[in-house]
């Protein structure tokens, strides 16, 4: 199946942190900074087993406990395959619907590592991942692998003097046990101890697996943060931290429908409660908390150990300027302006009055009140949240009041913020967009302003509140309502019921040779304003049915991304295949109208009019041949009967299964009928030409998709690489073009196939991709000596952002600025 990439920008995080923040880091600050009393660190190194339980054997016959250093992607269920392949990048395993990437060793910053007999630290390979040391096999009485996963390139800032630590790591690792019947990824592990105490925390993902039924398909996760080990007692030092996290004597809630907790024995404990939370989905909660079982043993969690290259003691802290410094120009100055001053006026001033003035009454003012401040909002109603709406703010008479920070113009829930009445930030919510009118903006505009702010399709919910407008900036956000000035956001009226249930598009259906049976797949064509609830597939034989016990098959899938269904050894005869939407909603079986495809005949078409003057199939200990009505019969050569192409040998007798002929490949069914188009033989799809029958190799446009055919005949799928350049085919064999998700990354291939890398520009917005592998980056990237920001999305940042509770600037190139 192909992942259609999300078209959605990344939701600007506005965080209290944010809000309180108070003027813009400079770029100096940003990157070569330390917190008071600390000391900035680039290249941390975080090892870690986690525990014994995951370099252990598992319980099912012939499995075991491994990492892999990646964001493993859907296997399908049941355990991995064992077709490990190697390529540019070392080792890598590909399995699942999809043929995903499942495991590598190396990835990016983080790498798996194990022991060797001399204690050295060696790259676990697939042979490797379920032995020990000295190479026999993990068990489940005490025998690991003594993996670690290690993570490098770590940055953030360390103060041994006060034990404290914040340090931040890029990259993921996947957790398989059973050799990968359950399985779940951690992502950008963070670790945070201040005076001694703290945690490591990352984001986790992953698939819900059965232990009851470790064969089903898997069920995709929501991605959540968790606590994966609480710290304490940590002795930060100038080198590094080892500490083991906390374990024995922890109680925790079991998850729904697991053990009870065991609270007696040496090793009773538990990993933290939302870490344990999360295992409750993945089936492996019973392996993270003590159940009274043997392996309890193997479940503590193992020390924790963080390196880094010796800081210097700080020096003594010196008194800061009381405003922040100017930066210096990147550029040379501007120069001087040309222009000369404005001259004094040469007349003499007005003498004065020789009257006195007339006095002024004291009853009234000579001046009216100070305009209020106002915006002007456009476009805010019938908002279309599936596409992109770029609306424009501008502000007036903003010259009184709460200024001082500037205006910050935001687009938030209503759950967060309420015009007027509240501003209630908290965690990673925040603004959907926003922008920041400085106080030197708002004085050179005289008090008015104009922003643009662009609202990313699919971000607005249409069962939420939002608006659009003003606050006041930096700390006064929170508290200060006075600049308080917005629009409600109305959504565009749609003339459809959200629970609808609307048909297919279209239905098609094609007859494929499979080692002598003939399969009917069945494609169709949805384009339903709402999601598919399910589908229901039939494939009726409407007449020359060979079977009459055939009738009327039927598939029900659950699955609401599929678009093709097959039904397996087809008689002859004449077939329609019909589709319709069709599950529940609400608790209630609703479904649309079918919608057929055009008759397709399996087998030849009977003779209408059979009578004398034709040939006669004939059995004899050699095999079949076909005599003539005139008692000849073909050698050497081809006929067509009824129809069907058949191919006899030198003797006369018909021939099945490969044959070569004059240089070319051809395969004929046990039936003796010669192959065309798309036929399966010994689990591997090949393409024989329909006009003659013979087998293709290389690339083939079929039905408008290029397919690749390896010298075999062989239908490729998953990576290739062909002529030099990395092409994807897909399950289906069709090659990849555009945006695809592959084992959790995105990657582009442009119209030829060919995987993209470095800068490629997509509709009007930039991306960077991985020189190396292709994937597409997110976050912070450093390019050319320049740094870039990439929203999830991928798309490059220009103009002002809030990340990560500080607003940055981009030039238009997307260069950071500040």
């Amino acid at each position: 199946m192909r992942a259609q990439r999300l078209r959605g920008a990344a939701v600007a995080a506005f965080t209290t942190a944010a809000v309180l923040a108070a003027p813009i880091v400079t770029a100096n600050a940003a990157h070569a900074g330390t917190d008071e009393g600390g000391s900035q660190v680039s290249s941390a190194v975080f090892q870690w087993a986690m525990n014994d339980e995951s370099g252990s054997a598992g319980y099912a016959p012939g499995t075991c406990n491994f990492f892999s250093a990646m964001v493993s992607g859907n296997s399908g269920g049941g355990q991995w395959p064992n077709n490990v392949q190697s390529g540019s990048d070392g080792e890598f395993l590909v399995g699942g619907p999809d043929q995903d990437v499942l495991w590598r060793p190396k990835d990016g910053n983080v790498s798996i590592l194990k022991p060797n007999a001399d204690g050295q630290l060696v790259a676990q390979t697939w042979a490797n991942k379920c032995l020990t040391r000295t190479g026999a096999r993990t068990n489940t009485r005490g025998a690991v692998s003594e993996s670690i996963i290690n993570i490098e390139k770590g940055s953030g800032t360390v103060d041994p003097t006060t034990n404290s630590a914040s340090i931040k790591w890029v990259g993921s690792w996947t957790v398989v046990y059973y050799s990968g019947m359950t399985y779940w990824s951690a992502t950008n592990p963070v670790l945070e101890v201040t005076n001694g105490q703290g945690a490591i925390k990352a984001r986790v993902s992953g698939f819900g697996a059965s232990m009851q039924d470790p064969d089903a398909a898997l069920k995709p996760l929501q991605a959540r943060e968790v606590t994966l080990a609480t710290l304490k007692n940590v002795a930060v030092t100038k080198t590094g931290i080892t500490v083991t996290p906390e374990y024995k004597g922890v109680e925790v809630k079991n998850p729904e429908g697991a053990s009870p907790q065991t609270r007696t024995g040496e090793n009773w404990g538990s990993w933290p409660a939302d870490f344990v939370a999360f295992q409750g989905e993945t089936g492996q909660h019973s392996y993270w908390y003590s159940t009274g079982s043997s392996g309890d043993a193997r479940k503590p969690a193992l020390p924790v150990t963080i390196t880094w290259p010796q800081i210097d003691d700080a020096p003594a802290p010196q008194p800061g300027p009381t405003q922040e410094p100017t930066p210096a120009p990147t550029a040379d100055p501007s120069p001087a302006p040309t222009a000369e001053p404005t001259p004094a006026p040469t007349a003499d001033p007005s003498p004065a009055p020789t009257a006195e003035p007339t006095p002024t009454p004291t009853g009234k003012p000579t001046t009216g009140p100070s305009a209020k401040p106002s915006i002007e909002v456009s476009p805010y109603q019938d908002i279309d949240p599936t596409v992109k709406t770029v609306v424009t703010v501008k502000g007036k008479d903003f010259t009184s009041g709460s200024i001082q920070n500037g205006v910050y113009v935001v687009l938030m829930d209503e759950k967060i913020w309420k015009p007027g009445e509240y501003m209630n930030a908290k965690g990673d919510e925040g603004a959907i967009t926003s922008a920041w009118v400085t106080p030197d903006q708002l004085e050179a505009g005289k008090g008015s302003f104009t922003v643009k702010l662009t609202i990313p399709e699919n971000t607005l919910d249409r069962t939420h509140t939002y608006y659009i407008g003003t606050m006041a900036a930096h700390g006064l956000a929170l508290s200060d309502r006075s600049l308080d000035h917005a629009e409600k956001i109305t959504f565009k009226a749609i003339d459809y019921d959200p629970n609808a249930v609307f048909p297919v598009d279209s239905v098609t259906a094609a007859a494929v040779a499979d080692s002598g049976r003939t399969n009917m797949k069945v494609d169709w064509v949805y384009t339903g304003a709402t999601p598919s609830r399910g589908w229901e597939i039939s494939l009726a034989c409407v007449r020359d049915c060979s079977d009459p016990l055939f009738g009327t098959k039927s598939h029900h899938q659950h699955d609401n991304s599929l678009r093709s269904d097959v039904f397996g050894d087809v008689p002859d005869g004449v077939y329609v295949a019909s589709v319709r939407n069709a599950g529940e909603i609400s608790g209630e079986f609703k479904a649309s109208d079918w919608v057929s495809s055009a008759e397709v005949r399996v087998g030849a078409e009977r003779d209408p009019n059979p009578g004398e003057g034709k040939g006669q199939w004939i059995q004899d200990s050699f095999g079949w041949w076909y005599r003539h009505s005139d008692g000849s019969y073909t050698t050497n050569g081809t006929e067509q009967i009824d129809g069907v192409t058949y191919r006899f040998n030198e003797a006369g007798y018909m021939v099945t299964g490969w044959t070569k002929v004059g240089g070319q490949w051809f395969y004929y069914a046990p039936s003796g009928a010669q192959a065309s188009g798309w036929t399966l033989v010994g689990g591997s799809y090949y393409y024989m030409d329909p006009g003659t029958g013979a087998m293709a190799t290389g690339w083939q446009q079929v039905d408008g998709a290029w397919y690749y055919l390896g010298a075999s005949g062989a239908m490729a799928t998953g990576w290739q690489r062909i002529g030099g350049a990395w092409y994807h085919l897909g399950a289906s064999g069709a090659m990849d073009t555009g945006w695809t998700a592959i084992g959790g990354s995105w990657y582009y291939f442009a119209p030829s196939g060919q995987m993209a890398t470095g800068w490629v520009q997509d509709s009007g917005k930039w991306y960077y991709l991985d020189p190396s592998t292709g994937a597409m980056a997110t976050g912070w990237q450093q390019v050319g000596g320049a740094w870039y920001y990439l929203f999830a999305s991928g798309e490059m940042a220009t103009g002002s952002h809030w990340i990560d509770g500080v607003l940055r600037v981009f030039d238009n190139s997307g260069a950071w600025v500040r």
